[in-house]
């Protein structure tokens, strides 16, 4: 791998210090840095190394959030690039994989929104463009936590999948008309296309009463 800027990262020795105390911080500020290449027998983390004044505010118009501005330096701090099992972390490889595919619209949940900053200080740092990116509110259980795959949420029926089509749209604050009443899948898309008002879309989570009903019949339209 290139270097994101001359000097700009570095190795961190994974040590009995960065257990007892090293770590500073739940945004990833650490200390006992190591410049310079491996040591035999050590594992390291590559960072990005970030000083405050050095071009690290981002600023970004958000398609559905509106302005938004973050000083990587000061909020951030140093975030990883490669991980101690030699796997590329996720900041980075979202990067490159968007550029390598000319992505040129990322929409996705405002869990991601704290991350966006990070990415496109990256694609400036490589070189890269950066896409345009809408946040979408979270749709939250009744217990107040993200519907994901870690908490068991249950997946969308992928042999029925227009009731999960259709809840989809009422969460996103769409209202009535010819799609919700589509009865097929790719007629339900069509019709989303044509008439998606990103106006309508809630700024704030969602909470669902009961999330299983995703997958339930009985929201069909009669």
């Amino acid at each position: 791998m290139g270097r994101v800027g001359a000097g700009q990262d570095y190795h961190w020795i994974l040590a009995a210090q960065f257990q007892a105390g090293g770590y500073e911080g739940a945004r990833g500020r650490f200390a006992h840095c190591a410049p310079g290449g491996n040591r035999s027998g050590e594992r390291h983390i590559i960072y990005q190394r970030h000083q405050r004044g050095t071009g690290c505010a981002i600023a970004f118009d958000d398609l559905l959030r509106g302005p938004v501005r973050q000083d990587v330096a000061a909020e951030v701090g140093d975030f990883v690039l490669r991980r101690a099992d030699g796997l590329w972390a996720y900041q980075l490889a979202v990067v490159v994989d968007d550029a390598d595919q000319g992505i040129t619209d990322v929409v996705r949940g405002a869990d991601l929104l704290d991350s966006t900053a990070r990415q496109i200080l990256l694609q400036q740092r490589l070189g890269l463009p950066t896409p345009r990116y809408a946040h979408l509110p979270l749709v939250l259980d009744g217990a107040g936590r993200k519907l994901s795959k870690s908490l068991a949420a249950l997946p969308v029926d992928d042999a029925a999948p227009l009731p999960a089509l259709r809840r989809a749209w009422q969460v996103l604050g769409q209202g009535d008309g010819p799609v919700p009443r589509a009865t097929t899948v790719d007629g339900f898309l069509a019709a989303a296309v044509a008439g998606l008002d990103p106006a309508r879309i809630p700024r704030t989570p969602m909470p669902v009463a009961n999330a299983a009903m995703h997958n339930d019949s009985a929201t069909q339209p009669d």
